[in-house]
């Protein structure tokens, strides 16, 4: 028995709830079925290990070649694609997300002067965020809110507008609809940004 504990204790250092989970299978195993259990947990556990670090690649930094006097508006740019790298960081991505997203992280880097900085930052800040939703449903804080705020008016706002001018045989109340859309859209929004938050889809920044 104290050969199997030492294999586990080795094998299994408790700095995860996941790694927590396998050491106390594998314990329990262990009084029951013996070491060979305990060394089929063990190889296992490296290959949980493998696979993770693989899994897991690191993101390109935030380094552009242009260092120079910067603007206001480019300052703000900068500091908003600092937040969505972090944000991203703190995600398990796919080598093929990571690499997609390590794409338009080097053109940001290329960019040589103020001018292409900042639109390149612009371009690959909403491409990136393109990415994250479609590769991996990963979402902006109020993205769906937003998204629901123009939805609203135009699949309810508008018919609604044209529904009571029509009944009312007055035109120029159409525009009554357009604030019941708008709030039609933000709660449906809302809701969806909530549901976002609630299962760990909601990146930890706000456009």
């Amino acid at each position: 028995m104290q050969l199997e504990l030492a294999v586990v204790a080795k094998a299994f250092p408790s700095e995860s709830n996941t790694h927590k989970i396998l050491c106390k299978l594998t314990l329990d195993i262990c009084e029951c079925q013996g070491f060979f259990c305990v060394l089929l947990f063990y190889l296992g556990h490296h290959l949980y290990i493998l696979g993770y670090n693989l899994y897991k690649m690191p993101l390109n930094k935030f380094n552009p070649k242009y260092q120079g006097v910067q603007t206001k508006s480019t300052s703000k740019q900068e500091q908003k694609f600092h937040q969505l790298m972090h944000a991203l960081e703190e995600q398990e991505i796919p080598k093929s997300v990571v690499n997609l997203i390590n794409e338009e992280v080097d053109k940001v880097n290329q960019a040589d002067s103020k001018k292409l900085l900042t639109a390149q930052l612009a371009k690959s800040f909403r491409t990136i965020l393109k990415i994250a939703e479609k590769e991996m449903n990963l979402v902006a804080k109020n993205h769906y809110k937003n998204m629901w705020l123009a939805i609203g008016m135009s699949a309810f706002g508008i018919p609604l507008g044209i529904a009571f001018g029509a009944s009312l045989n007055n035109y120029g109340l159409m525009a009554v609809g357009i604030p019941i859309g708008f709030a039609i859209g933000i709660a449906i929004g809302s809701k969806k940004d909530k549901e976002a938050e609630e299962q760990g889809k909601q990146l930890d920044i706000e456009i």
